[in-house]
Parts: structure tokens; sequence; C-alpha cells
């Protein structure tokens, strides 16, 4: 396959993302600030200014343009917009319009996440998204801010991973609020999936012709070699619960799906606690930075099964590496979108790929430790310096077009 090329349909979408809590820094209103005051991150690290991104947002979408990319996802902050309960600020919702009038005026599409894991303080009231009038409370938000962005945004994202807030906030307590529950895990399931068909009703009212979905973690599955029929059965369960039970009830409420692939896990490592970590017997396997595994086969897997369920278009919203030393993201990149083409190949109507992320940023849990930006960013000064995989991948984005300069490995 040397000096062959993998050629992307026409009008194929190329990007990258971002998200405001990670990102913008300098806001304490909400439950990931409480939580990291109290130590809940690694090495009691708090986001602090973040990337610096509140101030620098017009300089880091030059540098995206710069870098060929056509889209980027951002969210929208709602303790920002919405500090206390039915009091807007209008200077933040001023500040998300400049946000994605800039995004334009770069010539980039913005795709606006409404809620990117982060809550309000005044929510924790109505007992977080356990509670039955919490998404009624989103969708009064969602239309606040729906009406002012508008007519620059056609590509709305209502909730991301909602199944990862669920399990690490709810069922394993690694996140805020830090609850151990499978009762409070469902309801918070079926409250984020109300949530979704409100805002997208809600969005298709305000803003008029635009596409709404969600953006799910989609993790594949793998069976060890004559695995125990308890372990294919159970296995077959958490993939339909982590993979599928959300998409199957929001789906006659999306008008695409956004999927959000980075690894893949045995049955053992989800019941862990830790679910995408390397075990140690599995320790020659290649591993990102964060300790997961490298396997760029799960994105065509992932993206062919939920396309064959669903039907809808698909739009692959993040896919990335923790690697601060950029020693494999050249790779990564090239061997997932090879995967993703062989998707597309074989009938899978994927409309576009956003890298995680364009900027080094603050990773929830993992704090600063974890460094996925296409720019690397120094967290003292804020100064951004473009990675050698962001040059890379601008090759791509120009081109529409994957080249194979070694033998891609499809076995692994």
């Amino acid at each position: 396959m040397i000096g062959q090329e993998v050629q992307f349909p026409a009008g194929f979408v190329w990007g990258s993302g971002i998200s405001a809590h990670q990102a913008e820094g300098g806001n304490d209103a909400n439950d990931w600030a409480r939580f990291e005051r109290a130590g809940g991150v690694k090495r009691g690290q708090v986001s602090g200014p973040a990337s610096h991104h509140f101030e620098r947002y017009a300089e880091d979408f030059a540098l995206a343009a710069e870098l060929g990319h056509q889209a980027v996802k951002l969210s929208v902050e709602w303790s920002r917009v919405e500090p206390r309960k039915g009091q807007w600020d209008e200077g933040a919702i001023a500040h998300y319009v400049d946000v994605v009038r800039s995004a334009r005026d770069h010539g980039l599409s913005p795709y606006v996440v409404l809620h990117h894991f982060t809550n309000p303080l005044w929510l924790e009231q109505y007992g977080w998204w356990k509670g039955g009038e919490t998404p009624a409370l989103f969708e009064r938000y969602v239309r606040r801010i729906a009406e002012p962005l508008g007519h620059w945004v056609d590509t709305w994202i209502t909730v991301n991973e909602p199944m990862l807030l669920a399990g690490a906030g709810y069922l394993f307590g690694v996140w805020p609020p830090q609850e151990r529950s499978y009762r409070s895990t469902w309801s918070v399931a079926r409250n984020l999936m109300k949530a979704h068909i409100l805002a997208y009703d809600a969005v298709h009212e305000v803003a008029g012709v635009c596409r709404v979905g969600p953006a799910v973690n989609v993790t594949a599955f793998k069976q060890p070699h004559r695995a125990p029929l308890r372990d294919r059965v159970l296995g077959s369960s958490l993939d339909w619960f982590a993979n599928h039970y959300y998409i199957d009830r929001v789906r006659h409420r999306s008008d695409f799906i956004g999927i959000q692939y980075y690894s893949r896990a045995t049955v053992q490592q989800l019941l862990s606690g830790d679910p995408l970590a390397v075990p140690d017997g599995m320790r020659r396997l290649p591993k990102t930075d964060m300790g997961w595994e490298i396997y760029p086969k799960g994105l065509y897997h992932t993206v062919r099964d939920m396309w064959q369920r669903c039907g809808l278009p698909i739009i692959v919203t993040e896919n990335g590496i923790a690697d601060a030393n950029d020693e494999r993201r050249s790779l990564f990149i090239r061997d997932h979108l090879v995967w993703l083409k062989r998707a597309i190949d074989e009938g899978a109507d994927v409309r576009g790929y956003l890298h995680w992320a364009l900027l080094d940023n603050f990773e929830w849990a993992e704090g600063f430790d974890a460094r996925f930006g296409l720019i690397e960013v120094d967290y003292a000064s804020g100064e951004r310096t473009v990675r050698p995989s962001a040059r890379y991948y601008e090759k791509i984005c120009r081109s529409g077009a994957v080249s194979l300069v070694d033998p891609v490995p499809f076995d692994h």
C-alpha cells in the first residue's frame, strides 16, 4: 500500500474541538470548579485560567483556520449564562455570540455543544441530573442561548457524552456529584434523554433551519479468546448499555449522531471503574499517556455498528490521544482515518471528523497532565505552539486524503 492515498468524499468536514470549562478558565460557578477546590482532581490541580481560551478565542480560531480546519466543536458554559436560576448574564451571552461570530469570521463552522459535563451550582437544590425538574430547567437555558446564537450556528450538540456523565458521576462516583448508586444512574440517564428531546425541539423552534444531535462516547468491546459464556453475555449487555441504550431512545429526535471514540475495553475493565486503562497483562499493547490502548479498528466497528443500527448521518465529534511528546499522534490520526474510510466504503454515512483537541486543556480528573492538543499550551503564559502532528493533520484537512507513506497494519 506504499504510495497510495485514501481519499475521503467531497464535502467531508475536517476540524477539531474544545470545551468551555476545559479551555476557557476563570469560572468558579459550576460543580467541577467546586470539585477541583475540594481536591477531586489528580495531584490537587484546579482548572484556574485553563488554556486562557476565554480571552484568546479569536487567536485560537485563527490558528485552526491556518491549519486548514473547516469546523470547530465548542461549548457554551451554562453556569456563565445563568449563574443564578432565572438570572441571565447578558455579558456572558454576548461573549458567546462573539465566540461563534469569530469562528465564522475565520471560516470555521461552529458545532455548539449545549452541555459539556458542567452544571451551575444552583442546580444542586434540584438534585442535579437526578431531579425531575432538571430537563425542563435545561430546556429554558437552551431556548435562551439558541435565539442569539442561532444566526451563526447550524449544527448543535445537545448533550456531550451523556452515559459517561451518568456513569462517572453517579455509578462509579469519580466525578461530581460522586454518587455510587445504580438507581441514580438510571434516573440520570433517563433525564439526560428527556433533556436531549426537549432541547432538540427547542433549538428547531427557536433557531430555525439547523441540525441537532447528541454526541455519545462509544467503546469497542474486546472479548478474550474463548471467553466464558457469562462474560460473553455480560459483554453484550454492557455494549448495549454503554453504546446503544441512550441512542436507541433519542434517535427519533436526532438529525445526526456524534460519535466520540478513544479506545476499546474488556468486560473486566469496564467493571473496574477505570474502563479504558490497559490491564497489566496487556502492557505490550501500544497505549496513550493515560494508559488507554490505541486501537484504530475500533472506530470502524463503532461507526459501522451505529450506522447499521440507526441509519442516521454520523459525525466523529471526538477522537484523539494524550501524547505530550507528540510521538504517536500523527500515526494515531492516520490509522483511525484509514479505518473510518473503510466504514464509509461499506456504506456508513459519515459527514465529518473533528480531532480532539485543538488545544491542550484541563482534562477533567486528570488535570493538566494529559495533553490532547494539536496545539501545545504553556499554561503559565498561555503561549501556543503548533505541534508537528498538527501540520500532518493540516495536509489531510486541505487535501481530503490520507497518504499511506508506510503500510497500515490493518490487523491491529
